[in-house]
């Protein structure tokens, strides 16, 4: 068979797979393989080919390597792409079902290649051929083990990329129980698949080599244990770091915005979330930077317009924001009292209801008589135009009655024609005498006779009484007359109290005393509101002042409530601007939240607990994440634009500056010097990259450094890294991740 001439399958075959030289002579002579092999120089690495043959010659390309790993999963998927999540899940399994397939064809075909002479049996993979493409196309090869360990670990990547999407859809979508179990399982965490698949398959494909003298069989054993235990460790539930109060406080804040529709142009930045330290650092940097801090500017003048208009949606189902906040002010205070007084007023009725029940007989209670003899005395020794006032006249007329006025004219009449005087002798004798003949001619001495002429006060008078004295007592709290009627009023109580206990009604002895301390406690909260200005008893119920607002908002009725609500929505408007009529957002933030802190009960019962809770929602996320709109005129607005200009030539010059040092270039360098972190800005805050990175990056950065630990544990017991810190150069200087510094550059 010397004479037999190799076909160039069975050539290729043989640059590829150098150990099987001995077949290859046996079938065409001996000495084939040795003249094959000199002049063909493989055109594409083995699976595993052996580490010591390029270990002196390192050639090849990470790039290439990212590329080859890259491309044949990506290529399936984009062909299946047409068909949705499913078609690419089964365009890039295609691939690895396509190899599985040849292999089986090529052990079914095992003896075919000696029995045909070579001209058929084994079958190129497609995978092989794919990389064989690529070669043709100019693709450079992986020829050290790094860039075999990088291209296989993208090459997982790639395939689990492309597969999580399908996986996902026939979680939801798989007609039969067991295929929705087995996607729902392969879809669950996929950042966490991604990064681990990288670190996995390189270390599959580091153990594969140094497995290779073993055998074939050895080798993929090997990469398949290596896999699994790094993909295992990557994968494996870790218990979640703690996190702070501050991040749980970024996290809650981030996700009230979202639910109150910060979403797109108006979203929180990374930075403004406070999740990622990275981001905050690159927004403060490029707020700082010509024509990138007018985009940041811009994004937080937009948040604030769209919390302006949450606002406002809400002051629309209230009648708006009061276009007169004075106004809003007024009715506001006007319902407090109105309320205050209608309370007051409501336990006054129920008291009365109780007392009236019988009538206060004077005689079985003589210690009261006493208590107003004491009081009539102390306003005797008072001026006399003080005694005018109606209180003072209703209490002479309350038990003394009330003289006829006309009795007293006829007797002046009668005496001023009999040509007497106050100052004639008899004077006080002949006036007795005359009113007692027209007393007795059938004048009435009194208009009405008080209680101390009819011997017995009503019960249906009690509360009358009661509220005459009490109003005498805080008229005059503070001197011997307030005294004296606060001294007569607890007289008329025990008055009452007595009479119901002689009726055997005790019972209703206890209910008064309740209802009395419960007036009480009324009449001080009128009394309070009632001499407050509008702006006060409004705030005297927002901030909940001695419970004011627990008390007199169940009170309200709904046309109150309304006043109410216009009153709240005045105080925001009012202490929550800019001195130029604009809001300020993070004032608003910083007000609601001290109003709702004092009290946390009343917002809901003027606004209701939806709206209160959304207003709430979105002046926490105002205090610590938006920002204040810059105003369009006024002090603030000249400091600032004072500012830009002092500042901006500055910037714009070292910018310059710096650019043309860089490029060689004064207008090549200026542009890329302004232009580029402008550039950069605007596709930071695009939607598109602001959900990328909070889907996707920021999880990854946080998760990225799981699956390095036991990969570098993995590498060190091969001898192909330190872990050792502490060992000279440091970590990223070679000693840790070699592989990685020689990726980077170092």
């Amino acid at each position: 068979m010397a004479d037999k001439k190799p076909s160039t399958k069975d050539i290729y075959l043989l640059s590829q797979n150098p150990n099987l030289a001995p077949q290859f002579d046996e079938v065409y002579g001996d000495g084939a393989a040795a003249q094959v092999l000199t002049r063909v120089r493989p055109q594409t690495r083995a699976p595993y080919p052996r580490t010591q043959q390029q270990a002196t010659q390192p050639q090849g390309s990470y790039t290439g390597a990212a590329v080859r790993g890259l491309a044949p999963p990506l290529l399936g998927a984009a062909m299946g792409a047409p068909f949705g999540p499913v078609g690419m899940l089964a365009g890039g399994l295609a691939l690895p079902a396509s190899d599985a397939l040849t292999a089986l064809i090529n052990t079914a075909t095992a003896g075919a290649e000696k029995i045909t002479g070579g001209q058929y049996g084994r079958r190129v993979m497609p995978s092989q051929a794919v990389q064989d493409l690529l070669t043709q196309l100019g693709t450079p090869q992986a020829e050290t083990t790094g860039q075999r360990a990088l291209q296989t670990g993208l090459g997982a990547l790639g395939s689990t990329a492309s597969q999580m999407s399908g996986l996902q859809t026939l979680a939801r979508t798989a007609t039969t129980p067991m295929a929705r179990a087995i996607s729902t399982q392969m879809a669950q965490r996929p950042v966490a698949q991604m990064v681990t698949s990288v670190p996995s398959g390189a270390a599959g494909q580091i153990a594969a080599e140094s497995a290779q003298n073993l055998g074939p069989a050895a080798a993929t054993l090997a990469a398949m244990a290596a896999s699994t235990a790094v993909g295992g460790a990557g994968m494996a539930q870790r218990q979640a770091p703690v996190q702070t109060t501050a991040q749980v406080r970024a996290a809650d804040t981030a996700a009230k915005a979202r639910q109150l529709g910060f979403t797109g142009e108006t979203a929180l930045t990374p930075g403004q979330a406070g999740t990622n330290r990275t981001a905050q650092i690159f927004e403060a940097t490029a707020g700082t930077i010509p024509f990138s801090a007018g985009q940041f500017t811009k994004r937080y003048g937009m948040q604030s317009d769209f919390a302006e208009g949450i606002i406002n949606k809400v002051a629309d189902l209230f009648g708006g924001m009061p276009a007169q906040p004075d106004a809003a002010f007024s009715s506001g205070a006007s319902a407090v009292k109105s309320a205050a007084a209608r309370n007051k007023d409501n336990i006054g009725s129920q008291i009365r209801q109780v007392a009236s029940q019988t009538d206060i007989d004077l005689k079985q209670v003589p210690n009261f008589e006493q208590s107003v003899l004491n009081a009539r005395k102390l306003l005797a020794s008072i001026p006399p135009a003080t005694r005018k006032d109606p209180l003072f006249e209703s209490f002479e007329q309350f038990y003394f009655g009330k003289p006829n006025e006309e009795l007293k004219l006829k007797v002046d009449t009668a005496l001023s024609n009999a040509g007497l005087t106050p100052l004639s002798p008899n004077y006080k004798a002949t006036q007795a005498i005359v009113r007692k003949q027209l007393v007795d001619s059938g004048i009435p001495e009194y208009e009405y006779l008080g209680y101390q002429q009819r011997g017995s006060i009503p019960g249906s008078d009690y509360q009358d009484q009661r509220s005459l004295f009490s109003n005498l007592a805080y008229t005059n709290k503070g001197t011997k007359v307030g005294d004296a009627f606060r001294s007569l009023r607890d007289s008329l109580d025990d008055a009452r109290d007595q009479t119901f206990k002689i009726a055997g009604m005790d019972d209703q002895v206890t209910k008064l005393k309740s209802l009395r301390t419960s007036y009480g406690s009324a009449f001080k909260l009128n009394k309070q509101v009632e001499n407050a200005g509008d702006k006060t008893a409004v705030n005297y119920i927002l901030s909940n002042q001695d419970s004011l607002a627990n008390k007199i908002l169940p009170l309200m009725t709904e046309v109150e409530k309304q006043s109410m609500a216009q009153a709240v929505l005045a105080d925001i408007q009012q202490s929550s601007m800019f001195p130029t009529g604009e809001m300020d957002i993070t004032k608003f933030g910083r007000n609601l939240i001290k109003d709702v802190k004092a009290s946390p009960t009343t917002l809901p019962q003027i606004l209701g607990p939806e709206n209160t809770a959304t207003l709430t929602d979105l002046a926490q996320v105002a205090q610590s994440a938006l920002k204040s709109k810059v105003p369009t005129s006024g002090t603030a607005e000249r400091t600032g634009m004072m500012g830009l200009l002092t500042s901006m030539p500055a910037k714009v010059g070292a910018a310059m500056a710096g650019g043309t040092a860089l490029t060689g270039e004064p207008i090549l360098g200026t542009a890329l010097a302004l232009g580029t972190p402008a550039l950069a800005t605007k596709a930071y805050l695009s939607p598109r990259m602001q959900r990328m990175y909070g889907n996707t990056m920021d999880p990854m950065f946080n998760y990225m450094g799981a699956p390095l630990d036991p990969m570098a544990q993995y590498l060190q017991s091969l001898g192909l890294v330190n872990t050792q810190l502490n060992q000279p150069g440091g970590a990223f200087a070679g000693d840790m991740y070699p592989a990685a510094a020689g990726l980077l550059g170092y």
